[in-house]
Parts: C-alpha cells; structure tokens; sequence
C-alpha cells in the first residue's frame, strides 16, 4: 500500500491527501486528482468461493463481520459493487478507527465495537497470520 492510499485508509480526508499530493508533486497533478475519478477501476473482483463460505457461515449460524483497510468514503464507493456485504453482521473499516490491518488496534476495536468476546477467531483471505490483542 502506497503513503497516500495509507493516509486515506487510516480516516484522513481523501481530497486532502489529493491536494498534498499535487502540492507535493505538481507534474503529477492531473495523475493525483484522477486516483478519485479512476478509483472504481483499481477494484477487484469478489475473491473466488469467499462469498460461498460467508454463506456457509451465515447458515452454520456464525456471526460475521467485514473488516476493510477503506475509508468511508471508499467504501460507498465500492459497497453497491459487492452486494455480499450485505450478508455481513457488521462492516467495519481502517478509516473509522484509524488503525490499518494487520495492526493489533483494529483487530480489538473490532472486537469491542461487536460485542464480541475474547475467543472470537479471525479469518484472513490473504492468508497472513493474525496479531495477538493486546
């Protein structure tokens, strides 16, 4: 992840990190202001057989929770793309806590915005082990 997308992901102002970023590199400017107009580009498909398992999941009886390094802002972006979110209990992102994944911090924001209780077992697409809480 680049310096600016970790600004925004972290919660700062989109427009402000495009504005530094231009101010920073001013050849660059129409490039910086195009990452907001292009954004819907840099996004991925669904990760093939996840929304399979959230279903299997979700009929098991499990509660489920997204939890995404986006913004706000990105995510309104991208959320009427991907309609599986809707099968999640909750969706919770970087930008509202200020911490990215993988910090020890949004893993136990998450845990207490949920309600969840300290067995609670996290699950990652990209295969990476989870921190411990603190």
């Amino acid at each position: 992840m680049n310096e600016p997308q970790r600004e925004i992901s972290a919660g700062r102002d989109i427009d402000a990190v495009l504005s530094d970023r231009a101010e920073l590199l001013p050849r660059h400017r129409e490039a910086a202001y195009a990452w907001r107009s292009r954004w819907q580009e840099m996004l991925r498909g669904e990760t093939v057989g996840a929304v399979a398992v959230l279903e299997e999941l979700r009929e098991r009886g499990y509660r489920t929770f997204a939890l995404g390094n986006w913004s706000r802002e990105e995510f309104g972006w991208a959320r009427p793309r991907f309609r599986f979110f809707d099968g999640f209990d909750d969706v919770l992102l970087s930008g509202d806590c200020g911490a990215l994944k993988l910090a020890a911090e949004i893993f136990a924001w998450q845990v207490n915005s949920s309600g969840s209780g300290p067995n609670t077992r996290f699950s990652s697409t990209i295969g990476l082990p989870m921190p411990k809480l603190p």
